[in-house]
C-alpha cells in the first residue's frame, strides 16, 4: 500500500514537471525583446474566496480531531479582509496576509489570521494556506497571539 502511494506521488510530480512549458536560454542571434521576456506581476489573491475559507475550516477540523480533542470546530468564517500583500520584490513568493472572524461551534467568535501563497501547493501547484486561530494555538507554533501570521 505504501509503495502504491509512493508511485502515485512520483507520477504526480513527474506529470507536473512534464506539463510545464520548456524554458529556453536567451537567443542572442535574434536579440533581446523585453516584451517577450518580461514577467507580468502576480495578481493578489482574494482572501474571501470560498475555497480558501473552506480549506481553513477543513484543516482546523482535522487538527482538532487528530491532535487537540477539545471538541471545537469552525462553523463559519466571516468578515474576511486583506491586511496587506507581501513578497512584491523580484524573486519573492507573493502572499496575501488576511484576517477574518471565525464562528466557533461553542458560539464564540475568534480572530483568524491566515496567509494565502500562490503556487505553493503540492509540486508548486495551487495555493499554500496557513492559518492561526487566536487563542487556540497552545504549542505557540505561530508565537504568542498568532504574531507571526499577522
Amino acid at each position: 500500500m505504501r509503495m502504491n502511494r509512493l508511485f502515485l506521488a512520483l507520477g504526480a510530480v513527474l506529470g507536473a514537471c512534464l506539463a510545464q512549458p520548456q524554458a529556453h536560454a536567451a537567443d542572442l542571434a535574434r536579440g533581446y525583446d523585453a516584451g517577450v521576456y518580461a514577467v507580468a506581476p502576480a495578481q493578489p489573491t482574494s482572501c474571501d474566496q470560498p475555497a480558501v475559507l473552506n480549506r481553513i475550516m477543513e484543516r482546523f477540523a482535522w487538527a482538532e480531531k487528530n491532535t487537540w480533542h477539545r471538541g471545537l470546530l469552525i462553523d463559519n468564517v466571516v468578515e474576511p479582509r486583506l491586511r496587506y500583500t507581501d513578497g512584491t520584490a523580484p524573486g519573492r513568493i507573493m502572499n496575501d496576509r488576511c484576517e477574518a472572524r471565525a464562528l466557533m461551534s461553542d458560539g464564540t467568535m475568534r480572530s483568524v489570521y491566515y496567509i494565502v501563497q500562490e503556487n505553493m501547493g503540492f509540486a508548486s501547484l495551487g495555493r499554500g494556506i496557513d492559518f492561526c486561530v487566536l487563542g487556540l494555538d497552545p504549542w505557540r507554533v505561530y508565537d504568542a497571539g498568532c504574531s507571526t501570521m499577522r
